[in-house]
């Protein structure tokens, strides 16, 4: 139950997160442009690289080590301090490489403002200890403050952006933001107050070692993640230009935040299987995992047909004419979604949580390889379609290859039934509203309003009538809140 509680408030923070881009992209993208755009996401990606090398992989390894620690208050405030303190230390490291990239070769040019914007996200990174909630299973406060904080983003949005000359407030906009989320969650700290001269104790200087080590070997498969999510949209701004760059910046966000809700799932049931793993309790571990299966499968083919269904009408309504060519990244982009659903509950939730890190890494490196070689052979010539064929290359091999090296320790004979109803059902739900729409002569936001609740409405009763296991999970779920609700 607890599991779910976590699931809904993240899911709530992550809706929001849907919603939110519903408000200000429409907007964002007639007031800056593909242009504007365009030079976000690049500046931003060069940025999030030289990032990635400062947090290595201390944010999914300060999760794990807070849920293992978290029983004893003593214990978790050591972790809790050693962690920070040589994080900081790594990202400030990585700041000042930065800064002289900046300095020996963007001085002087015309987009280097842009990059030195992006600084204040060094601010906002070293301050987000999110990781220690979660490792604590606590994202009611993580969501609450952050919602808070995303309504003064929107409101900021529409008060300061208004031309296409506003590149540089927009960005920095995001980047105080950002930083302002951090800072609210060192309010009501749950960790003691640290000795600071113990952070340079012979015994403390030894466990930053280990704690840079052990996240190394987390980081290298992040990295390898990274390559291919931020590295193509620096090989598509490089090669392709701006305008290129924001077509797939804007079709690219429409999957990551329709991710969410598979993102959500990861997110709350790491901790609870490391810390099932930790204390071998098998029984409870298999349990999550044939739940996030089914659960996972529900939902993602639903959003890849549904995604294809509307991607023409929506790209248009949503991003305006100067997107052109966005309905076609976004139908290229489409699989992602089951593709990526498989990889968290392989990848994130099992491998990571059960310690079989040398697996997890070497599927993120196949898949790096693979979207790096296809992005610098496409993207120059394609565009965004390039870049878009890349991420979906790499999304499909990571998944392909955390199933094979899993394949003797999840039995997925188990699954693969209950997911093949999900497929069909959505299949058939897609062909069905492609055939009804056609008699209803509406266009626009009407047409997409359409589209959506007739390919719901088929996609239900068609699960219903295969009994699939989704409905008797929900039934489970949702009897379980009202027993508690009436015990309370």
């Amino acid at each position: 139950m607890r599991i779910f509680k976590n699931y809904l408030y993240n899911l709530t923070f992550q809706i929001f997160q849907i919603i939110l881009p519903l408000i200000t992209t429409p907007y964002i993208s007639r007031v800056l442009g593909p242009r504007g755009i365009g030079i976000n996401a690049y500046t931003n990606s060069v940025v999030s690289m030289f990032m990635l090398f400062g947090t290595l992989g201390f944010n999914i390894y300060g999760q794990q080590l807070i849920a293992t620690s978290r029983d004893s208050h003593k214990k978790l405030s050591e972790t809790f301090w050693s962690i920070f303190f040589i994080r900081s230390l790594t990202i400030l490291v990585s700041l000042i490489i930065y800064l002289v990239v900046i300095f020996l070769f963007f001085r002087g040019q015309k987009y280097a403002i842009f990059l030195i914007a992006q600084i204040l996200s060094y601010g906002s990174t070293i301050l987000d200890i999110s990781w220690l909630y979660m490792g604590m299973e606590n994202f009611r406060k993580i969501v609450i403050r952050n919602i808070l904080v995303k309504v003064l983003l929107v409101m900021s949005i529409f008060i300061f952006v208004k031309n296409h000359d506003d590149t540089l407030i927009y960005i920095n906009l995001l980047n105080l933001i950002s930083l302002l989320s951090a800072i609210t969650l060192w309010i009501g700290l749950p960790v003691s107050r640290p000795k600071i001269h113990t952070f340079f104790s012979k015994k403390k200087l030894s466990l930053y070692k280990t704690h840079i080590l052990k996240s190394v070997a987390l980081f290298l498969p992040s990295l390898a993640i990274q390559l291919y999510l931020v590295g193509n949209k620096v090989i598509l701004g490089a090669f392709a230009g701006y305008k290129q760059s924001g077509i797939f910046e804007n079709a690219n966000k429409i999957i990551t935040v329709s991710l969410t809700a598979i993102a959500s799932i990861g997110t709350v049931t790491l901790p609870r299987l490391t810390n099932a793993f930790s204390k071998k309790n098998k029984q409870d571990f298999n349990k999550v995992i044939k739940n996030s299966f089914t659960f996972l499968n529900a939902f993602s083919f639903p959003m890849m047909f549904g995604l294809i269904l509307i991607s023409s009408p929506f790209s248009l309504m949503f991003f305006g004419n100067s997107f052109a060519g966005a309905g076609l990244i976004l139908c290229v982009l489409s699989p992602i979604f089951v593709f990526n659903s498989w990889s968290t509950i392989t990848g994130y939730q099992f491998l990571l949580s059960t310690g079989q890190i040398k697996k997890y890494t070497f599927s993120t490196v196949v898949s790096s390889t693979v979207s790096f070689v296809i992005c610098l052979l496409l993207a120059p010539k394609f565009g965004a379609l390039g870049a878009a064929i890349a991420l979906l290359a790499a999304e499909g091999t990571i998944s392909i290859v955390q199933i094979i090296v899993t394949f003797d320790q999840i039995h997925y004979k188990n699954f693969v039934f209950d997911g093949a109803k999900y497929f069909v059902a959505s299949l058939l739900s897609w062909l069905l509203t492609n055939f009804v729409v056609e008699f209803v002569h509406v266009r626009g936001i009407y047409l997409i309003a359409c589209q959506a609740i007739l390919f719901i409405l088929f996609y239900v009763i068609l699960v219903c009538f295969f009994k699939s296991d989704i409905i008797q999970l929900a039934m489970k779920i949702i009897l379980s809140f009202f027993k508690k609700r009436s015990e309370n």
